[in-house]
């Protein structure tokens, strides 16, 4: 367990808040990247897209529809 005192506390929480920010970071990354990955498949392939969204709306409907 970490003690902490007011004199390093500036340095924890600094510490923490750049751990923070690389994981954003490498989110925001990996986001970028599917989205233009799914962005060049939904260029090249939009019939299949268009099915795909059908599908999955079709899907989302039915488990809305059978919670009620």
């Amino acid at each position: 367990m970490i003690k902490i005192n007011s004199e390093n506390a500036a340095d924890h929480i600094a510490e923490i808040d750049g751990k923070i920010r690389e994981q954003l970071d490498s989110a925001l990354d990996r986001a970028r990247k599917t989205g233009r990955t799914v962005n060049a498949f939904a260029k090249e392939n939009p019939w299949q897209m268009a099915g795909i969204a059908l599908g999955a709306g079709l899907l989302a409907g039915w488990l809305i529809k059978n919670k009620s």
